[in-house]
């Protein structure tokens, strides 16, 4: 770690915690490493549901469109530029 700390700088040394939106424990019992993501879930669904663009509330569907949904014969309107770009950003995050 001291070759490392030399060349960049570091926030801590030690095992990690949280990165890259997970939380990491390492389990004595099983003796491996656990990766959770539940708080980038939950922190991705605030940013969806917060955004002014987006109306609504993100539902949690067991298919990925309910059965009642024909998107092929939608007849909404494309989007503009910007709001093709807001839509990929959160179809990322999410």
């Amino acid at each position: 770690m001291g070759i490392i700390e030399a060349k960049f700088l570091l926030k801590t040394i030690g095992p990690p915690s949280y990165c890259l939106g997970n939380d990491y424990n390492y389990s004595e019992e099983e003796k491996n490493w656990i990766v959770d993501s539940s708080m980038y879930s939950k922190e991705s669904v605030i940013k969806v549901e917060s955004n002014p663009v987006i109306v609504g509330k993100v539902y949690v569907y067991i298919t990925l469109l309910p059965a009642d949904c024909h998107a092929e014969i939608s007849t909404s309107e494309l989007l503009d530029d910007k709001m093709t770009n807001i839509y990929q950003m959160l179809i990322g995050l999410m």
